[in-house]
């Protein structure tokens, strides 16, 4: 889509108004092959009102150098979601920290005698270099380090904290795993063998749990000692291209389509979208909908973007996520990935901003 539009703006024939997944806004405005597409609105936010009306953590998910670049209209959180039956009968509670956890899904996860797991006490997402670089960033900032910095030229993950993260994520999928294949399987999450898993609010998860009647409840991810719990956003985001020929056109459609009846029908038309306006999480018809009172209950803040937020994050990510995807799955040495990971991050950085 965005090849598209900057093929459709280098021709004069660009659009007026296009969309962006928010953890990746930042390229069309101060990074990435696209820099420039994106124009701040702050001024029509304020006199619309939306930046009063729109959840405050979301709107700053698509904030950059004290400035906005998109309007949000749909939002899914990650989290984790939990079997409460299996945790019952394995007289197991609910875990409150990463040690908890990692104990919680040891004691959930039974292998037979031939060694085969018949139940996995925790699956997380596919172990691809997106995966590990955004599960990465996540538990760092759990411990109060950031991958990386917004504004920053360079990361650091030869630290403390970091490693910290990799074991604690090593140790979540091989106990979790054991069968050591990376990734949410639903038959087995729905045929009552998974403890809990990592979760999205997306599509292919709702029409999943639309056809059992598996006591599946949502939850934060848990807190490292002396860190915190948190849960992980996306949003869904409308954004005007600086190239627009009718821009005061442009923007009384994003209000129109703000409106709170007009988005209403949206969500009670897509029940695996979650409402950004703050009006709506309080409308009984809203939370009628399958699952969406569960996930309204995490929404608490501290709420965190799906990825670490910088302008560069899909140049930085293929490389050092490449080298950090293993070392997860035990694989290769910790250590030593994250200097390979934290060269290649930085390597990337440094080649964008040279031939800028």
């Amino acid at each position: 889509m965005n090849e598209a539009v900057a093929i459709g703006v280098a021709s004069g024939a660009g659009p007026d108004i296009s969309y962006v997944s928010g953890n990746t806004i930042m390229r069309l405005t101060h990074g990435g092959l696209h820099a420039g597409l994106a124009e701040p609105i702050d001024d029509f936010l304020a006199q619309s009102g939306l930046d009063r009306r729109i959840l405050p953590p979301l709107l700053e998910m698509v904030r950059y150098d004290n400035k906005t670049f998109g309007v949000l209209f749909i939002m899914w959180p990650i989290m984790e979601v939990y079997n409460l039956d299996l945790f019952e009968s394995a007289g197991v509670a609910e875990p409150t920290t990463w040690a908890e956890q990692l104990d919680a899904t040891r004691r959930l996860t039974r292998v037979n005698a031939a060694g085969a797991v018949e139940q996995w006490g925790y699956q997380g997402p596919s172990m691809t270099a997106v995966y590990a670089f955004y599960l990465l960033g996540r538990t760092m900032e759990q411990l109060g380090r950031r991958l990386i910095e917004p504004e920053a030229d360079r990361g650091s993950l030869t630290n403390a904290e970091a490693q910290q993260a990799m074991y604690y994520l090593h140790d979540l999928y091989r106990l979790g795993m054991p069968d050591g294949r990376a990734g949410i399987r639903f038959p087995q999450i729905l045929e009552n063998k998974v403890a809990a898993f990592h979760g999205s609010l997306d599509s292919n998860l709702m029409n999943s749990l639309s056809t059992t009647n598996l006591r599946l409840e949502f939850r934060r991810f848990v807190k490292p000692a002396g860190g915190t719990d948190i849960v992980q956003c996306n949003v869904g985001t409308l954004y005007l291209l600086s190239t627009s020929k009718n821009k005061p056109e442009a923007l009384r459609v994003l209000e129109a389509f703000m409106q709170p009846n007009n988005l209403k029908g949206y969500y009670m038309a897509a029940p695996h979208w979650q409402p950004v306006l703050q009006v709506h999480f309080t409308d009984a018809d809203i939370l009628s909908r399958p699952y969406t009172k569960g996930a309204m209950r995490v929404l608490t803040e501290p709420i965190t973007t799906y990825g670490p937020k910088h302008p560069l994050l899909t140049e930085m990510y293929p490389s050092a996520g490449a080298v950090l995807a293993p070392a997860i799955l035990g694989q290769t040495p910790i250590e030593s990935a994250l200097e390979e990971a934290e060269r290649l991050m930085n390597a990337a950085i440094a080649e964008h901003r040279r031939r800028d």
